[in-house]
């Protein structure tokens, strides 16, 4: 992975579990790349982001994503979950900041 994927996974365990250990961080931030590297894998075959109004979900990265998600939630068989997560992942991708946060590390 390379150093934005590390500064990503240490900045989120720094600020997600900052009462953890300096060891406990560590054992944190391994298995975070751990898990990132599979899903970078994982997720590294799918070409889209998202379907055209002519084309079905399936392969698109927020269908995949949100599949993940309702299969975590044990309702990884309802279609109609799945595309409830896809609004929700859209949603909150049209409100982030990217360039404010940027520039707030920089």
């Amino acid at each position: 992975m390379d150093e934005l994927g590390q500064f990503a996974v240490i900045l989120s365990v720094q600020s997600l579990f900052p009462s953890l250990s300096n060891e406990e961080q560590d054992a944190m931030f391994r298995e975070c790349m751990g898990r990132m590297n599979v899903a970078v894998s994982e997720y590294s075959r799918i070409q889209k982001l998202f379907a055209t109004a002519d084309e079905g979900t399936k392969d698109t990265l927020l269908w995949e994503f949100s599949k993940k998600i309702a299969e975590m939630r044990g309702l990884g068989h309802n279609p109609a979950v799945i595309v409830g997560h896809e609004y929700m992942l859209v949603a909150g991708l049209k409100n982030l900041d990217i360039k404010s946060f940027l520039n707030k590390m920089i």
